[in-house]
């Protein structure tokens, strides 16, 4: 079955011989109306210890989006007569079934109201699973939904970004070398709550979430000084658990954070790659005023970097590769390597602040070479073969500093949403992929041009 799903619902009462029998609602894909199901109930006599038991039974094979609501409506409804509900159901929403239960299968009562005639379906999704260090390697397969553990949700994935992290973890190189295979690829899934483990509140069901890929350990020294960005045993979304290249995720609660209305695509531009550069501008301390050097101005976070500096009053000139049409009133340079940029930007007054997003080792000594006295220079991304050059007398006698930042707080990621769910940061999004393309947008990530590459999973 395909498109919205279909769900089959009885209401079903166990009475004494010779009562009516049960009646079936029949195929309706949308639920139960909770009045005729009322008035099903309501000759029965008042609850007592030898009340009849009202059972619900659910038959559902796909997620339609209004199972949660029909359970919760009639859950409600069986409350407030004091009946009590029985009910199995194979739509991915309910893995919170095998999280409680340790079983690695959803149980379904089928078309049943035994509660021994009952008999287990395996619930499968579609993912982009990596089992090689290599493009070969990657395939859409069918595996099994993850449950959501304890303080963890279910996401059902709308969106997904493609990062040079994902094609380090195909290559096996850098930080993507941690990951062990086979392993599900996706940092930055962006789409809806449909199931919550042990502990999460269940009102969370039903937000549109973007998942933070960062995931911090809460325990140590940076944790515990509010630090988590820096968290040195942090694990990632897609390295060292299966990420969001799939039909459904589990992640931690935390790291699924509500996007306001934001539509998934964008979000998923945004999560990672605004929220390190908000990261960035608050480590440098940058301010109105500061004159301030993008390097890698053509890209994601390049583009970002530009839009944050400039909102918050600095003086941009933004350095990229490719011609850039230009955000605001920022000063564009193009260049087409180290030596060039240098040459560009001639002895002039200096940067107080480079923000280098390039990730190239050249580009960010072009840059450091370029601040003034007391300047700093933050670098949010690294090529893993990249060496650092720099001119270490003249970094020590003009009072220069260095960072690297890597990942963001969740005040930060919180903040990114905020500005472009306001409309104060340009669409990141860039070109886009079906599900089924997703092992071609990886092949094309390095010519990608402007924008985050997208691919949609449903």
């Amino acid at each position: 079955m395909s498109g919205k799903g279909m769900a089959t619902v009885m209401l079903v009462s166990s009475a004494a011989p010779g009562s009516p029998s049960p009646r079936s609602t029949g195929p309706s894909g949308v639920g139960v109306d909770e009045a005729q199901a009322a008035s099903s109930v309501s000759a029965a006599a008042p609850p007592t210890t030898a009340m009849p038991s009202l059972f619900l039974v659910v038959r559902m094979t796909l997620h339609s989006g209004k199972c949660v609501r029909l359970l919760r409506g009639v859950g409600r409804l069986t409350r407030i007569l004091g009946y009590g509900i029985q009910f199995g159901i194979t739509c991915p929403c309910f893995a919170g079934y095998r999280a409680r239960t340790g079983s690695r299968r959803a149980r379904c009562k089928l078309d049943t109201v035994s509660q021994t005639d009952s008999r287990d379906e395996e619930v499968k999704m579609r993912a982009a699973v990596l089992s090689s260090h290599d493009l070969d390697g990657l395939t859409v397969a069918e595996v099994d939904v993850p449950a959501p553990g304890a303080d963890e949700v279910l996401v059902r994935v709308d969106t997904v970004g493609v990062n040079q992290l994902d094609l380090n973890v195909i290559a096996g190189i850098g930080p993507g070398a941690q990951a062990q295979l086979p392993r599900i690829l996706g940092i930055d899934p962006a789409g809806e709550i449909i199931a919550v483990g042990a502990g999460v509140d269940q009102r969370r069901i039903g937000q549109t979430v973007v998942v933070k890929p960062n995931i911090a350990c809460g325990a140590c020294a940076r944790c515990q000084a509010g630090d988590e960005a820096d968290c040195p045993k942090q694990t990632v979304v897609g390295v060292h658990r299966d990420g969001g290249a799939a039909e459904f995720v589990a992640v931690p609660t935390r790291n699924a954070i509500d996007r306001h209305g934001l539509d998934a695509a964008q979000a998923t531009a945004v999560v990672h790659s605004a929220s390190i550069v908000i990261n960035a501008v608050r480590t440098v301390a940058l301010s109105a005023g500061d004159r301030v050097l993008v390097t890698g101005a053509g890209g994601t976070l390049g583009r970002a970097a530009v839009a944050i500096a400039l909102a918050r009053g600095a003086e941009v000139v933004a350095a990229s590769r490719r011609h850039l049409a230009p955000l605001g009133d920022e000063q564009v340079v193009q260049a087409s390597g180290a030596e060039a940029l240098s040459a560009a930007l001639g002895a002039g007054e200096g940067f107080d602040v480079v923000l280098d997003v390039s990730g190239h080792g050249p580009t960010l000594s072009a840059g450091i070479a370029a601040l003034r006295w007391g300047g700093r220079a933050v670098f949010c991304a690294a090529s893993v073969d990249s060496d650092l050059r720099i001119d270490a007398r003249d970094f020590y006698l003009r009072r220069k500093r260095l960072f690297g930042v890597a990942s963001a707080r969740y005040e930060d990621v919180a903040e990114a949403l905020a500005l472009a769910a306001a409309g104060a940061l340009p669409s990141l999004v860039g070109r886009r992929y079906a599900f089924d393309d997703i092992a071609t947008a990886y092949r094309d990530f390095p010519r990608k041009g402007d924008g985050k590459v997208v691919v949609d999973v449903r």
